[in-house]
């Protein structure tokens, strides 16, 4: 089965596009406040730091990657507010389980 990850930012506009799920992410941790990762993207392992620095990161991934694998998901979006850093960290990390567990993944990263 192929699952297809996008993450987004919601102030560049809507996805325009139907997908399965669709989670917020603005409520995680925001590495945008902080001076020397504002530049970078999710993608970092400095910005997926910060997002993941709290258990409430971790649970609204696992929230994520039951209800993928419990319903057979074929579409899954998260969004931020800018689409740099917390939703693309949470779609890289989302992205890396299904790897590890042998599905065949594809990320868009629409906002960086």
């Amino acid at each position: 089965m192929s699952i297809e990850l996008i993450s987004y930012g919601i102030k560049n506009g809507p996805l325009h596009r139907e997908v399965d799920l669709s989670y917020d992410a603005r409520h995680l941790p925001n590495p945008y406040k902080m001076i020397a990762l504002r530049d970078l993207d999710g993608r970092d392992p400095r910005v997926s730091h910060v997002v993941f620095s709290s258990t409430e990161s971790w649970d609204f991934l696992g929230n994520i990657l039951d209800k993928v694998l419990d319903d057979e998901v074929q579409t899954v979006s998260v969004f931020c507010h800018g689409g740099h850093h917390r939703s693309v960290a949470v779609i890289e990390e989302l992205a890396a389980s299904l790897r590890l567990m042998k599905y065949d993944v594809e990320v868009t990263h629409r906002d960086i």
